[in-house]
């Protein structure tokens, strides 16, 4: 692992530089410009080189959460609530209870979390249950 990946992993805040750099800001995502004469002549005239920003929705939020977590260390119960106002353990009950039932994933008192036969279909899983 990463430690500048975590970021991206853990649904955290970054900062990206330089062309063609991405950042994500309490749900702003935006990109600077990938061609380097572009992206140094706006700098040279103090304009951030910012090519395009936008504001995720509530769902693109949740969905990118759920995807990034069930990729890496699971869903952690307490940030999900943070994040969304929610308890995940009951907006998806039926879907947790089916893939818990057919050893795809696990749950503790925590999180919820792929098991290694999971993670191997992470992709199907998270597009038909989430």
């Amino acid at each position: 692992q990463s430690r500048h990946n975590l970021k991206y992993w853990n649904y955290n805040n970054y900062l990206g530089f330089g062309p063609s750099a991405h950042s994500f800001v309490d749900g702003f995502r935006w990109n600077n410009y990938r061609d380097i004469i572009k992206y140094n002549s706006l700098l040279g005239k103090d304009i951030l080189p910012v090519e395009e920003k936008y504001l995720l929705s509530n769902e693109q939020k949740k969905l990118e959460y759920i995807m990034l977590a069930l990729r890496s260390s699971g869903i952690n119960f307490e940030k999900y609530n943070e994040l969304f106002s929610e308890n995940f353990s009951n907006t998806f009950f039926n879907s947790m209870n089916e893939l818990i039932g057919n050893s795809f994933a696990v749950t503790d008192n925590d999180s919820f979390r792929l098991t290694e036969k999971g993670f191997a279909i992470a992709d199907e899983i998270i597009a038909k249950y989430f």
